[in-house]
């Protein structure tokens, strides 16, 4: 027995890991599938352009190369490298807000950017300049962290092909973090605080003209952002987990009531038994510090007769038939209990001796007129019956109470059965 129910626990436990493992599962593909989520495209040029410029390093540095516009309806401009000083440069930059607190960019995965560049350098740079607090100082836009993508001019096929760019990609530049002495910790591109995007030319540049447009700026993003995503599925999981062992801990309060129901019932009778009793004495108690009880012990007359001449099978059906027929008459508040054998007892709350006595002379007389018909033969059945009554403040003392009915149903036993003591 003991090893089923181990077992049954076992299998249990592994059923209940088992729906663990596949919610768990469950919410791992939905953390995989972010990916697949539908897109958004939000155009950041020149839709959220602020303000627009040109520069070169004749007009920062001294330098001999210069820009200007060609077409700057189109953002079209074109720059002349000359080489005055030894790196020189020109390009073109956006500032995306009127102040230098700029965008959050960081639920974006992808930008698109649509150029054109014409001219004889092998690469150009895509410039992002972001907020640096510890850095930044009021109205000095190169104290902006510096990041940028080198792009080949070979991927640059016409203006109206992207060039795509994950934002992992941008780095940013050696020199501004040393010339600002940024911590390697904050070294990184950081896409929650955007103020500028741009397009340079730089490095081993070769003099002559460049011509460069540029188009649009879009960027791509999931309609739940990857954030976001995770928590939703996080706070998912652990309410499904929840629920689960809410569910499972429900099942299991029910079953150990069913189990302790099933430990104070009698199998045969479905009736209390000794241990129903006692549980349903120390009810009686909780509510009241002292309760009146009757008790009522009753004994099936020559039983073993019975089971003799017709068997165990119409023995029981008379317990059966007996107990349904007590049941019925007997108060909604009496507890009616099979003690063992054929033994009964009814406890009977409040009320006096007296009326106890009544109710037994009422259940003899009832008893001894009741015929079990429904076997082959009709059996007629008697009882004895002995009463008690005392003031009970706890329940051991339910002992005494039946030591004394008990003593009464010896003497109606001895003193002729079907009969009250």
């Amino acid at each position: 027995m003991f090893t089923s129910i181990r077992n049954s626990s076992s299998n249990k436990l592994v059923f209940l890991y088992a729906q663990i493992l596949v919610l768990s599962l469950f919410c791992f593909l939905l953390l995989l599938g972010h990916g697949k989520m539908p897109e958004k495209v939000d155009v950041l040029f020149p839709k959220g352009a602020d303000q627009i410029w040109l520069y070169s390093d004749d007009i920062d540095n001294k330098g001999g190369s210069k820009a200007w516009w060609t077409e700057k309806s189109e953002n079209k401009f074109k720059c002349n490298i000359t080489h005055v000083i030894a790196t020189p440069y020109c390009g073109f930059e956006i500032q995306l807000t009127p102040d230098y607190q700029g965008l959050d960019l960081s639920d974006y995965k992808l930008f698109k950017i649509y150029l054109d560049y014409d001219g004889p350098s092998t690469q150009i740079g895509i410039t992002l300049r972001t907020f640096e607090k510890s850095s930044y100082k009021k109205g000095d836009i190169s104290s902006l962290k510096n990041s940028v993508v080198p792009i080949g001019s070979f991927e640059l096929i016409d203006v109206n092909t992207p060039i795509l760019i994950e934002p992992k990609e941008w780095q940013v530049f050696h020199w501004w973090l040393d010339q600002y002495n940024i911590p390697r910790k904050n070294s990184y591109t950081d896409f929650s605080n955007v103020v500028v995007i741009g397009l340079t030319l730089s490095g081993s540049l070769k003099d002559g003209e460049h011509t460069m447009q540029f188009k649009k700026i879009e960027m791509v993003k999931n309609t739940i952002s990857e954030k976001h995503w995770f928590v939703f599925v996080v706070s998912l999981w652990l309410l499904l987990i929840f629920l689960l062992m809410s569910w499972n801990l429900i099942k299991v309060l029910k079953q150990s009531k069913l189990h302790q129901e099933e430990a104070m019932t009698d199998d045969l009778t479905g009736l209390k038994n000794r241990k129903g009793m006692t549980e349903y004495l120390k009810s009686i108690l909780k509510k009241n510090k002292t309760v009146n009880l009757s008790m009522i012990l009753f004994d099936l007359d020559f039983f073993k007769k019975i089971n003799d001449n017709y068997g165990h099978d119409a023995g029981d059906q008379v317990l059966i038939n007996i107990s349904n027929l007590i049941k019925n008459t007997i108060r909604n508040s009496d507890c009616f209990c099979r003690w063992g054998g054929e033994e009964f007892a009814i406890l009977c709350p409040s009320m006096p001796i007296e009326k106890a006595r009544e109710l037994a002379y009422d259940l003899c007389d009832l008893v001894s007129s009741f015929d079990i018909t429904d076997l082959s033969n009709t059996i007629n059945v008697t009882a004895s019956f002995g009463i008690s009554n005392a003031d009970i403040d706890k329940y051991s003392l339910l002992d005494e109470l039946f030591e004394q009915s008990d003593n009464a149903l010896f003497r109606a036993k001895n003193t002729g059965r079907n009969r009250v003591e």
